[in-house]
């Protein structure tokens, strides 16, 4: 199995796709609540699409993030609780999209 499919797996465990729907470009029309306010006080947030992220500067909603790996070990849904070589792996696959 590749790291891709490794990391798609990943994706799936964690349930990455409730709100990045892979059929749906990998985003959704519903908004979450994403457990962070922005400047406004605003919580809730239409998902941007997964694709195309090795292009990306900034990431999250807002782009408080500066990297991929800040978005998927600080994202305030995840539980943190990643081991190393799944965050590779889960890297590898959103990199591939």
């Amino acid at each position: 199995m590749t790291k891709c499919n490794l990391g798609a797996a990943v994706f799936q465990s964690r349930e990455c796709s409730k709100c990045h729907d892979p059929e749906n470009r990998f985003t959704s029309a519903a908004v979450y609540d994403v457990g962070v306010s922005d400047e406004y006080g605003l919580r809730k947030f239409n998902p941007p699409a997964l694709s195309r992220l090795k292009l990306r500067r900034a990431f999250f909603h807002d782009g408080r993030f500066k990297s991929l790996d800040d978005v998927l070990r600080n994202h305030p849904t995840m539980n943190g609780d990643f081991e190393q070589q799944e965050l590779e792996l889960l890297k590898a696959y959103l990199l591939s999209l």
